[in-house]
């Protein structure tokens, strides 16, 4: 079961960002980023690596789908670098910032709605 995301609210489903902690989050094109460690207001906190861990905050419209076990993400692992991780969490302002330029961004075009929601798809 596929459940689609469209995102853009502060908020959202508190109950279903909640569940997807400890789960793993993968870009667009298949690289696994890491794994849900914490879930903020705009951010998603990941984590990657056994010893030496890396860490990185991940803007929540950036997500696409969930399939029962990854949190898909609408970016390739490369534009994920290029802008879009955290090392530490942002401020709203710089969120509200990001958020804008990502809309005009062709994953941000793709984006029908900025309304966190959650369909099901079989």
């Amino acid at each position: 079961m596929l459940h689609r995301f469209t995102i853009a609210s502060n908020e959202g489903s508190r109950i279903l960002w909640e569940q997807l902690k400890g789960k793993k989050v993968k870009t667009n094109d298949g690289q696994g980023v890491g794994e849900i460690k914490e879930i903020v207001q705009n951010y998603i906190r990941l984590e990657k690596g056994i010893v030496n861990k890396d860490k990185s905050w991940v803007p929540k419209y950036l997500v696409d789908a969930y399939d029962g076990k990854v949190l898909w993400l609408v970016i390739s692992n490369d534009d994920l670098g290029r802008g879009y991780s955290y090392t530490t969490e942002p401020n709203a302002e710089q969120h509200t910032h990001d958020f804008k330029a990502f809309k005009a961004t062709p994953y941000g075009q793709k984006q029908s709605s900025f309304r966190i929601s959650s369909r099901t798809y079989a």
